[in-house]
């Protein structure tokens, strides 16, 4: 089971104790930007750096 939103040790406590193994939520981490997670895991952030060409790399740059 997983439980979202966790904010509060208690909370991590009730769930705890109702079996859930898995928790996400701010007492956990804040929320980070997709250009941490890209530098955690080492990979590109923009889209010439991931080799796309130039068309393909605007249309994803405005989906954002």
């Amino acid at each position: 089971m997983t439980a979202e939103g966790v904010e509060t040790r208690a909370q991590l406590d009730v769930l705890t104790r109702a079996g859930c193994d898995l928790v996400q939520g701010f007492l956990i981490g804040r929320p980070a930007s997709i250009d941490g997670y890209a530098e955690i895991v080492g990979r590109p952030t923009s889209p010439e750096q991931r080799g796309l060409p130039a068309s393909q790399a605007s249309t994803t740059r405005r989906a954002r």
